[in-house]
């Protein structure tokens, strides 16, 4: 027998931490598999099992169409962003420049024309270096703003960075947590 991934996740959100069922939803959306009436539906129908709460509480942070997160990083920032009261960002969206090629921005603000990139290792190696430098360019060029943010800078110095993305947001009365 074969299930849906509906039921695959509330199954298995009873012994998963919030981590695991983040990335279980972000995998869902990422794989084009979420369908967020079917994930209400089998929620509705385990009621009372272990893990629904948290289940549901993991939903609600998805939009109808679900936020694609390209790593676990990214899904920490926008909770710990949004834990400290920062607006909310788009996550991994796609931005067309006037040039015609088609960018991806991590974290972005388009009111305040910010861009926050979490940059992984792949970051550090000289043509991935080349290409950021180019991209970002192209981006200043249009009036966005981007900063880059070492992922090894989220967990060492995340108060740092969070009161740069503030000041730079302008609200400068939010606190990181």
């Amino acid at each position: 027998p074969v299930t849906s991934v509906a039921r695959t996740i509330v199954d298995l959100a009873g012994e998963a931490t919030d981590r695991q069922i983040g990335a279980m939803l972000d995998e869902a959306v990422l794989l084009h598999l979420y369908d967020h009436r079917a994930m209400m539906a089998a929620i509705d129908r385990a009621h009372g099992r272990p893990g629904m709460r948290r289940l549901t509480a993991a939903v609600a942070l998805l939009s109808e169409d679900g936020e694609r997160f390209r790593s676990s990083t990214e899904r920490d920032v926008r909770d710990r962003l949004r834990a400290a009261g920062f607006p909310r960002a788009l996550i991994n969206a796609d931005r067309v420049l006037a040039d015609g090629s088609r960018h991806e921005l991590d974290l972005w603000w388009p009111q305040q024309r910010l861009n926050v990139e979490i940059d992984g290792p792949r970051h550090r190696l000289p043509h991935q270096r080349a290409l950021d430098r180019a991209r970002d360019r192209k981006l200043a060029a249009e009036g966005v703003q981007v900063v880059r943010v070492p992922v090894e800078d989220i967990d060492a110095h995340f108060a740092t960075v969070a009161a740069e993305i503030a000041w730079r947001l302008g609200c400068v009365t939010l606190s990181a947590r």
